[in-house]
């Protein structure tokens, strides 16, 4: 579990609700409103991953931050690569403010590519906040003997996903339009550690992933040399990944490195009507130690191998 908390204090979590209606509660106080009530926190991901794990702290601690002090409860609801939350949110969910997510940071890509199944409109949300940032990389295991991205343009790889907009299909199939790599894309897995079993068993033998979701919920696959980093997306690379390149280091021309731009792009937090709870969640000492519960031999042990750096050109 400690493992999961450290990649945790690096996700790139978005927790988005929709602006509250105007009505009856309007005239009453946040305090007023809140207390006795609970909030459903939904998160877009299946129980055990770093999403879930990083929805569960939330519900735990900020609670105490929103006047009222009202109860969270997660819900998960896994499904067509994280749409299935969102679109909920958007068109199901109360919006009252009795409602949360925690949704995949790449669901506004996702509805900027026009990818089947959006309906929702992003700008609609009202993004609360995150607990950080990390780069996304694709990564392969290492039985396929693939170890740099010029070599993922020569020989077919089976790459495995959950839904075909996801955050986690959404990278490699960018990479096989713009730079001619030969990922062959297989959806249909529920969750993202479904995709993780599959390439253990060999189902599949590549995956888009989280870098510090690696480092905390697989290590194993980083100190034993499971898997080989081909890319990684980011507004810049890893110090952890110094000699894995960035999508955007690898464009042909402006018009591809544009498009690559759009992955690490940041968005600016809106303001909902009922203010955001007086507090950072990382930042907050009782909330900073279950995020930040990692030690620095840990995070140096897991620093993979150098290796050199592909030609894309």
């Amino acid at each position: 579990m400690s493992r999961i908390l450290a990649g945790a204090a690096r996700l790139a979590l978005l927790l988005a609700v929709l602006p509250f209606l105007f009505g009856p509660a309007a005239a009453q106080t946040p305090a007023e409103f809140y207390k006795g009530k609970t909030i459903s926190l939904i998160t877009s991901t299946g129980v055990g991953g770093t999403y879930d794990v990083v929805a569960r702290l939330v519900a735990r601690y900020m609670p105490r931050y929103i006047p009222g002090n009202p109860t969270i409860i997660v819900q998960n609801m896994p499904g067509g690569g994280n749409v299935l939350a969102t679109n909920y949110m958007f068109n199901l969910a109360p919006k009252d403010g009795t409602a949360i997510a925690t949704i995949h940071s790449a669901m506004p890509l996702q509805q900027v590519l026009d990818a089947g199944g959006v309906r929702y409109d992003a700008d609609q949300f009202s993004w609360l906040g995150s607990t950080g940032a990390q780069n996304e990389v694709i990564l392969v295991w290492h039985t396929a003997g693939i170890k740099t991205l010029q070599e993922a343009t020569e020989r077919q790889i089976i790459l495995g996903g959950t839904g075909a907009g996801a955050g986690i299909v959404i990278l490699p199939t960018v990479v096989n339009n713009l730079l001619g790599t030969k990922f062959k894309i297989v959806t249909g897995y529920r969750t993202s550690e479904d995709v993780n079993l599959g390439m253990e068993r060999g189902e599949v033998q590549a995956r888009a992933f989280g870098f510090d979701s690696i480092t905390s919920q697989h290590p194993d696959w980083i100190t034993e040399r499971k898997v080989n980093f081909l890319v990684q997306s980011g507004a810049r690379r890893d110090k952890r990944l110094p000699d894995v390149p960035l999508v955007t280091e690898l464009g042909r021309n402006d018009e591809q490195r544009q498009i690559f731009r759009l992955f690490p792009r940041r968005r600016r937090s809106a303001s909902p009507m009922w203010r955001r709870p007086a507090c950072r969640l990382t930042a907050s000492p009782s909330c900073a130690r279950p995020f930040r519960r990692r030690s620095a031999t840990r995070t140096s042990s897991l620093t993979p191998r150098k290796s050199a750096p592909p030609s894309m050109q």
